[in-house]
């Protein structure tokens, strides 16, 4: 999975870029931008890897303040949650203007599927985390195997059923 952050570089310190493979110790460092020192920074989730985030955040020397939407009783503990809200693009940017966020980093699958990232960019909010066709393929097995085969990229053979006939004919196949 790619994250990138979108924003006026002229102002910022140190926004990495990187992709992620399927093993955990392979981390590809793509680009490095500029980002601002004193940065609020808003994780969206509430699970072990939104944690995660919250508490890499709070170490970052780049970040002052972490916030997390729902967020979890463990993570009030390192950052302001907002446990009422949901995860809504309306919602968020009400907490971005309102806490005046800097940078919002999207955990949770489902909603960078549903393009939430797209949403708060087009609000002009910089965001950490794929956009909707980015994430889709992360989330659909068939589109990334699609996505693949038509750009030529090494891949095991595969075959997409929708029913019993489909699946007894690609095993007798």
């Amino acid at each position: 999975m790619v994250y990138s952050c979108q924003a006026d570089l002229d102002s910022f310190h140190k926004c990495v870029i990187i992709s992620l493979s399927s093993s955990p110790k392979k981390v590809t460092l793509l680009h490095i931008y500029e980002t601002k020192r004193g940065m609020k920074a808003l994780v969206v989730g509430q699970g072990g890897r939104e944690h995660a985030l919250v508490r890499a955040l709070n170490q970052s020397e780049s970040v002052k303040e972490v916030f997390a939407i729902p967020g979890s009783s463990g993570m009030a503990l390192e950052a302001r949650v907002y446990p009422e809200l949901g995860m809504s693009a309306a919602e968020i940017i009400d907490v971005v203007r309102k806490e005046k966020i800097d940078l919002v980093v999207i955990g949770p699958e489902v909603p960078l599927v549903e393009g939430l990232a797209d949403q708060l960019r087009e609000s002009n909010v910089l965001v950490f985390g794929p956009g909707k066709q980015g994430a889709e393929l992360e989330a659909s097995k068939v589109a990334a195997k699609r996505f693949m085969q038509e750009a030529g990229v090494p891949t095991s053979s595969a075959v997409m059923v929708s029913s019993i006939d489909d699946i007894n004919n690609a095993v007798k196949s």
